[in-house]
């Protein structure tokens, strides 16, 4: 099966200009608008020439290589086609002996197939005179025929290719085996699949990719013992390479008409007009091959070697061939053809086809107009331009692809100049609308520029005033703590005051005690100058004054107390204004403080201000200076 690896495809269009059967690919829109080529693996014939054309890789193939070695045992027959000796030259007996030793019993060369082939041929022109077939060797023919050349069905040969006609007698020899083709070619497997009569195709170019892969170290020199079961082939060999068919019938019919032709993509165009032609005018057999240089230049080959180096190969396989041949050929006759007709039988190694329904759509030739409006196309010489960059060999093909969802009008060149010329000439048209604005867009440039100078000075004198702003409250905070520090020195004087006031309250009932007591005295000593007559007057004038002392001591005693009194309500009120100073200077540290905190944030705010200013300056600039780069453009012619 043909893969597509869409990281490695460009959406060049080489595999589609390469591709003999237009349906087999598909284009597509990837998500970042890139164009990529997938495979319609439907309508593919396999042929490989995409894989051929593929510059980037992109396209690769797939075949049975690995199960084969996973499955390979002694009930598994190989059959081996002859351009093994293209894709191993010089060791492929090497290669064969290695599978041998792996467990493979039984290995045929396909050339003893090709000389079956040839003699069925050979066998069922002689029993239908005049019939007109088309040889049917090449996979990648028949499945074209069966896709898309329906009415191709009926020439088309009964007679089985050689790689089925091996199978066959192998299967008839050994009985019901898994039969493993070591082949180049890719569309086999759809051969195999149909006619139920081999199970793995392998290619040269897998095969040898496993052994590297697994480093398996073929020895390729020195000689190998290795040998085919029964024998080689006999011109059979020829059949790789390009009318090979051909040359084995003239072998034995040299006035047989044979046409060979080979190569695409002309040799489908050929096929399609074969059956357009007068039949008077075909041959009795058409030889046709997909590749250019027959099997040998197959998709699954492994090698790219030049026409004259695979053609020097051949020439030696060939010559030993004939040698063979004229030893084998008795009077005139082909010994091997003999026992064929001796042992085989003609019905056993035919096949029939089946159609392989073609269910796209085809468009009408108003569907196609419609199509060619929508890219642009009103004019014969816009739909005949055919300049087959889209890969089609004509806008109608291209059209008509589009039509079954296999192609996009983005492959299309002149599609492309056509949506290019479109955005040009809107492009263009805003343009002009951008220079009718363009004046305006350059005043109102300069008025950013004068905003946006006067809001950097603003900035500026809003960044000065909080500075100054921030060293007042800086000041202010100083003060304040200064007055909170007064405001504690005096609340500690108080409460010196206080202690004092206490222990002049202490002296003061001291003096009052001690006052009563002297009156308690003066009135005893009255009582005894009383007593003692005129003995005791003159200490009862003393006691006269000492009670006097005493009276005036209460009464100042009792006016200290007063003024106590006042003192204590005096503190009190001295003491709640200094609470109410503390708590007011500590509102004020707070309002201070949020309003530092405030100046501080304005100051940042100053700045960024500044600096977007900055930007904004920067960003008017620029605009100032596409606006004239823009008028530039629009002026210069």
């Amino acid at each position: 099966m043909i893969t597509y690896l869409d990281e490695k495809c460009v959406g060049c269009n080489s595999c589609i200009r390469a591709c003999p059967a237009g349906d087999a690919n598909i284009n597509k829109v990837r998500e970042d608008g890139s164009i990529g080529i997938d495979v319609n693996h439907k309508m593919c014939i396999k042929c490989g020439e995409c894989i051929k054309a593929c510059s980037h890789d992109a396209r690769d193939f797939t075949d049975d290589t690995e199960a084969f070695m996973r499955n390979i045992n002694s009930s598994t027959a190989v059959i081996v086609a002859p351009a093994i000796k293209i894709a191993y030259d010089g060791y492929w007996r090497h290669v064969l002996q290695w599978l041998r030793e792996r467990g493979v019993k039984h290995i045929y060369d396909v050339s003893f197939g090709a000389d079956i082939c040839t003699w069925a041929h050979l066998v069922y022109l002689r029993r239908n005179p005049g019939k007109k077939v088309i040889s049917q060797p090449c996979a990648a023919i028949v499945n074209y025929v069966q896709r898309y050349a329906h009415q191709l069905i009926p020439y088309m040969s009964p007679v089985h290719s050689p790689m089925m006609c091996t199978a066959i007698y192998v299967k008839k020899k050994h009985g019901n085996m898994k039969i493993a083709v070591l082949s180049p070619c890719i569309a086999k497997k759809d051969e195999y699949d149909q006619t139920g009569l081999a199970d793995y195709n392998v290619t040269f170019k897998k095969l040898g990719e496993y052994l590297d892969k697994n480093k398996i170290n073929i020895q390729r020199s020195g000689h190998s013992k290795f040998e085919f079961d029964v024998f080689q082939g006999m011109a059979g060999s020829f059949y790789p390479r390009p009318g090979g068919l051909k040359d084995n019938l003239k072998l034995h019919i040299p006035k047989l008409n044979v046409i060979n032709a080979e190569g695409p993509p002309g040799i489908y165009r050929t096929l399609d007009n074969y059956a357009k032609e007068n039949e008077q005018f075909l041959p009795a057999v058409f030889d046709v091959l997909s590749c250019g240089h027959g099997c040998n230049s197959g998709p699954g080959i492994g090698k790219h070697y030049s026409i004259f180096k695979m053609d020097y190969i051949m020439y030696g396989v060939e010559n030993h061939v004939l040698k063979r041949k004229r030893r084998r050929t008795i009077a005139g006759k082909d010994n091997l053809f003999m026992k064929f007709s001796r042992t085989l039988k003609l019905n056993d190694f035919c096949r029939g086809y089946k159609t392989i329904p073609y269910d796209m759509a085809v468009p009408s030739n108003r569907q196609i107009n419609d199509i060619f409006i929508s890219m642009g196309k009103t004019t014969k010489a816009e739909r005949e331009f055919n300049c087959h960059a889209c890969g089609f060999d004509s806008c109608e093909d291209l059209a008509k692809a589009i039509f079954k969802g296999l192609s996009i009008p983005e492959s299309c060149l002149e599609y492309t100049a056509y949506i290019a010329k479109k955005h040009s000439a809107k492009i263009n048209e805003l343009l002009h609308e951008f220079t009718s604005v363009a004046d305006e867009l350059r005043i109102v440039a300069n008025d950013l520029n004068d905003d946006v100078s006067n809001v950097k000075k603003e900035a500026e004198a809003i960044d000065l005033t909080g500075r100054i702003c921030s060293d007042d409250m800086s000041e202010t905070t100083s003060k304040l703590s200064r007055l909170e520090k007064l405001s504690v020195d005096i609340n500690q004087a108080m409460e010196k005051i206080n202690e004092n006031v206490k222990s002049y309250n202490v002296m003061t009932s001291s003096v009052n005690n001690i006052a009563r007591q002297i009156n308690i005295l003066s009135i005893n000593a009255s009582v005894e100058a009383a007593r003692a007559g005129e003995m005791g007057k003159g200490f009862a004038v003393v006691a006269e004054e000492v009670r006097s002392l005493a009276g005036n001591s209460q009464a100042s005693v009792k006016e200290a107390d007063s003024c106590n009194k006042q003192i204590n309500e005096s503190m009190e009120s001295v003491a709640s204004i200094i609470i109410t100073i503390k708590t007011t200077v500590d509102e004020l540290n707070s309002s201070v403080e949020k309003m530092k905190s405030g100046i501080n944030d304005m100051l940042v705010d100053g700045k960024n201000i500044n600096t977007c200013m900055v930007d904004v300056e920067r960003v008017s600039n620029r605009i100032s200076e596409l606006v004239e780069k823009t008028n530039t453009l629009n002026e210069s012619p």
